[in-house]
């Protein structure tokens, strides 16, 4: 459902898996401007601190994907999908990166392959 998340501690290091958690411009924790809602959002934080506290400290970090089910004619990112992420990497507050998940064809095989815009844009892409 919206909004649901699973979360666990592995070492020194805390893990949440949110599903559709909506980043309102609301929110001391949500987006810059408008309300966004990636469709998974991994969100990761040092252990010792509690996910508030993460956040008043600065050490929390976003990673966020959003399932697309269309690829250009070359098999390719979309170029407004791709602007999409940036949009979630740089308006959602704590976000370190934000990627496209495309579906492989069947005939396709090996590991997905990660679309970058340009070398210099890291945290964005397309697998």
């Amino acid at each position: 459902r919206r909004g649901a998340y699973w979360e666990w501690e592995r070492g020194s290091l805390c893990v949440r898996l949110s599903y559709n958690r909506t980043f309102s411009g609301e929110s001391a924790q949500g987006s810059w401007s408008t309300t966004l809602r990636p469709d998974v959002t991994v969100s990761l934080w040092p252990s010792h601190l509690s996910f508030g506290d993460a956040i008043q400290f600065g050490s929390l970090q976003h990673i966020h994907f959003d399932a697309k089910y269309r690829r250009s004619d070359e098999g390719d990112f979309l170029r407004q999908d791709l602007h999409k992420m940036h949009t979630y990497r740089d308006a959602i507050l704590h976000s370190t990166g934000a990627y496209l998940l495309y579906p492989m064809r069947e005939e396709e095989n090996g590991t997905p392959t990660l679309f970058f815009e340009k070398e210099t844009n890291r945290g964005v892409g397309a697998f």
